[in-house]
């Protein structure tokens, strides 16, 4: 973590894009059916070759999409620990209820309100 990054808080890190997935999500490939409109069942030679290679897209993509949501969890897993770093909360037996209740609560607006919602909600833990 860089001198900068480490002196903001944690609204500042998600401001400054410090907890964005680092790839992007992959493209789903189109479908086997989606691909053969038009195509007669006769010309089955055709469709095994359109089959084979709509089933190999589905690996990769598959492969790419595990890497992406192990990715993206690591940073998650960053942004949670930040949080209760920030708050003084780390080891708190209720600190992981906290961060899913901010995250049910935030995520769909972005993780900023995420990081809202655990700053008020903090405020139920501390003594």
């Amino acid at each position: 973590m860089s001198e900068d990054v480490e002196n903001m808080s944690v609204v500042e890190r998600v401001r400054a894009g410090h907890y964005n997935p680092t790839m992007e999500y992959p493209r789903q490939p189109t479908t086997f059916l989606e691909r053969i409109g038009g195509v007669r069942a006769d010309d089955i030679a055709s469709l095994l070759e359109v089959k084979a290679t709509y089933e190999e897209e589905v690996r990769v993509y598959n492969e790419q999409r595990d890497l992406y949501k192990a990715n993206n969890g690591g940073v998650k897993r960053d942004f949670q620990s930040d949080l209760e770093e920030e708050y003084d909360l780390v080891g708190h037996p209720k600190a992981s209820k906290l961060y899913e209740i901010a995250y049910d609560m935030g995520h769909s607006s972005g993780m900023e309100d995420v990081a809202h919602y655990y700053c008020q909600l903090s405020e139920l833990l501390i003594d």
